[in-house]
């Protein structure tokens, strides 16, 4: 009996000595939090459009959705090596979220909830920014947007400037396109040999051709991307003299699968003289993209011969 009360007691010194010690390492943990310098923000998100922003600002950038898939559509800004690749935009790898070391995530509100729960609560500031809307792209919504993004990333400053930059350059390139106002301008996306993406006024393309004091020949219907689904023989309803501008990335062997389709060669698209074929510039993109595609229409229009089938 005296053996087991004698037991209890040292059971209960131990427990409240554990006790004791657990709460003067709460403690030291507690103030040495607080004696601690605010954490540095480091980013990562899966957006390619937020992603493109942040690296024109220089925001510090750790992980990217499906970084080589990137290369293939956004192509510019290009991303540094020690960049994460961080895997699917919509499904990102975890052992890469880890590697990446991030505790600020900002992505589109479509993409919001691509984490688990307790990982963003546990470990990440939360932000939205979204450059499209239910009803498209707009200008007036990316520049808001991109000064958003300014302020969450720390980078206020960059954010004005980048608008600045882009508004400028796309007027610099207007000023030498005044002998292509009355021309329709169609742009398009193959899908396959058969299918395409036709863009309306509300998608980026559409945007900047507007800033340029251009015409979308395409003035129909198109969904929250900017865009409808249509085939060839839909390209045969666009105004006679309208130049089609063709963007990558596109199927395997599309030029010369075209050469050999009946229905192509009844197209006015046939003749050399009416299209154009553009590298890649993301069609769901930002200012950045914005820019890019500007200069390459420009260019397209101003030097036709550099702008055709690879290999014509």
């Amino acid at each position: 009996m005296m053996i087991r009360l004698l037991s209890k007691k040292l059971t209960l010194a131990v427990s409240l000595m554990l006790i004791s010690m657990s709460g003067l390492a709460l403690a030291d943990t507690a103030a040495h939090q607080l004696t601690q310098p605010h954490q540095a923000q480091q980013i990562i998100t899966t957006d390619w459009s937020i992603a493109e922003t942040l690296l024109m600002f220089d925001a510090p950038l750790v992980g990217i959705g499906d970084v080589m898939q990137y290369k293939n559509w956004v192509v510019t800004p290009r991303i540094s090596d020690k960049v994460i690749d961080l895997g699917l935009r919509s499904q990102p790898n975890m052992e890469a979220l880890i590697e990446a070391q991030a505790n600020t995530l900002i992505n589109s509100s479509w993409f919001q909830h691509i984490l688990p729960p307790e990982l963003i609560n546990n470990r990440y500031t939360l932000h939205a920014v979204d450059f499209y809307t239910d009803e498209g792209l707009s200008w007036h919504n990316t520049v808001t947007q991109t000064l958003l993004l300014g302020k969450i990333s720390q980078r206020e400053a960059e954010a004005q400037a980048l608008v600045a930059k882009v508004a400028t350059a796309i007027a610099t390139d207007r000023r030498h396109l005044d002998r292509f106002a009355d021309r329709p301008i169609a742009m398009v996306q193959f899908i396959d040999a058969r299918h395409l993406r036709i863009y309306g006024n509300n998608s980026l393309y559409g945007v900047v051709l507007n800033k340029l004091s251009l015409h979308n020949a395409w003035q129909q219907a198109t969904n929250g991307w900017g865009f409808k689904q249509i085939n060839l023989l839909d390209l045969a309803n666009l105004p006679p003299s309208t130049l089609l501008i063709i963007i990558a990335p596109y199927p395997a062997n599309l030029a010369e699968k075209l050469r050999h389709n009946p229905l192509w060669l009844q197209l006015p698209f046939a003749n050399k003289q009416n299209y154009r074929v553009l590298p890649a510039v993301w069609a769901f993109g930002a200012l950045p993209s914005m820019q890019r595609f500007s200069h390459l229409l420009t260019d397209s229009l101003l030097d036709p011969p550099h702008y055709a089938w690879p290999d014509e």
